[in-house]
């Protein structure tokens, strides 16, 4: 399978969750589609939450390049890049913050 194949596989499921979750909603007793206040620029698939730099920084409680500088050191899992944004998938993190020394 080839990088641009794999996007178009992820894309795909990233539609079909967004329509579940739609049909969900509108089955639901509630009529409008409101958008939650919590919302960032994470993107849901399935149960695998996928965080932005900046989603990670907060997770973190530290600034974005310091997300940046963690990766190059190899002390932070690397990312998957959706194109030439990097995600981190949130369950390898929150493994990651289990496992890490404190």
């Amino acid at each position: 399978m080839t990088p641009g194949d794999q996007i178009l596989e992820h894309i795909a499921q990233v539609l079909e969750q967004l329509a579940a979750d739609v049909r969900a909603h509108v089955g639901s007793s509630t009529t409008s589609l409101a958008v939650p206040s919590n919302t960032s620029n994470h993107t849901r698939v399935g149960t695998n939450e996928l965080l932005t730099r900046d989603d990670l920084a907060i997770l973190l409680g530290v600034k974005t390049r310091t997300i940046s500088r963690y990766v190059a050191a190899g002390q932070l899992p690397r990312p998957t890049m959706i194109g030439r944004y990097p995600r981190w998938r949130r369950a390898v993190i929150d493994r990651w913050l289990e496992r890490r020394p404190r």
